[in-house]
């Protein structure tokens, strides 16, 4: 009598799905957490690096460094709400000149992406520093 029991236990396929699934889900639903978070985290560098060239190639248009600077704050300004990944309030902008003899402009900034929904998940899985910082250098007009 036990030994049909532990044959028909054997035989059983019912219920298979579900435990396949308690095996494999967890890890599912980990990687594509670690997608989601990875693919934000590209968005955001992308984001702060684009945002950082198209200031620096308005400065271009300034005559004196003070009016590259305000030319740079007031683009940054009015167009980090573009990117919908980007907190404006998390964004600090730095430009000055960086060598007389090149004759080029130096636009950097810096974004803190710590309050992002990202970080929430860094007890899950490993992720980078959360601020962002990026350069781009140009040339000023001229020859």
């Amino acid at each position: 009598m036990q030994v049909s029991a532990m044959r028909r236990f054997w035989i059983d396929r019912k219920g298979t799905a579900a435990v396949e699934f308690a095996f494999v889900g967890p890890l599912f639903v980990m990687l594509m957490t670690g997608v989601v978070c990875f693919g934000s985290l590209f968005g955001i560098n992308f984001s702060v690096q684009e945002l950082t060239s198209e200031a620096a190639r308005a400065a271009v248009s300034g005559l004196t460094d003070g009016e590259r600077q305000s030319i740079v704050r007031s683009f940054i300004a009015g167009n980090v709400g573009s990117y919908p990944l980007l907190d404006p309030t998390r964004v600090t902008v730095e430009s000055r000149t960086t060598d007389n003899a090149t004759r080029s402009y130096t636009v950097t900034v810096t974004y803190d992406a710590s309050t992002s929904y990202v970080y929430s998940f860094s007890g899950l899985i490993p992720l980078p520093d959360p601020v962002v910082r990026r350069s781009a250098v140009i040339r000023h007009g001229g020859y």
